[in-house]
């Protein structure tokens, strides 16, 4: 059996748990926001039968999948900086959040 292993440089890549959640914390922001652009073209859409998912669901059906979508993702980035090994990102996360709720 062959292993194939991407390097870089030289050197192994390595896909470490920040890089990983950067990834997919910017993806997941990406398919929001063009969510949320989606919301002011519901007329154009209909006119020109496109059968889109505001025009589906509705504008404001739709505008609060949004803000749910993002409040979970800001939910698991503070998660992440919780329980990082980095002692300078856990402080950070822990009194920035509570700092920004009181």
């Amino acid at each position: 059996m062959q292993i194939y292993q991407t390097f870089v440089f030289r050197r192994p890549a390595v896909f470490s748990r920040p890089l990983i959640f950067a990834t997919a914390f910017m993806t997941f922001f990406s398919v929001v926001i063009a969510l949320f652009k989606d919301i002011p073209d519901i007329e154009g859409d209909r006119i020109f039968g496109i059968r889109s998912f505001s025009v589906q669901l509705g504008q404001k059906k739709v505008f609060w999948i949004c803000v749910g979508l993002l409040e979970m993702a800001y939910c698991v980035a503070i998660l992440m900086g919780a329980t990082s090994a980095c002692l300078l990102s856990r402080y950070a996360t822990v009194f920035w959040n509570v700092k920004l709720y009181n």
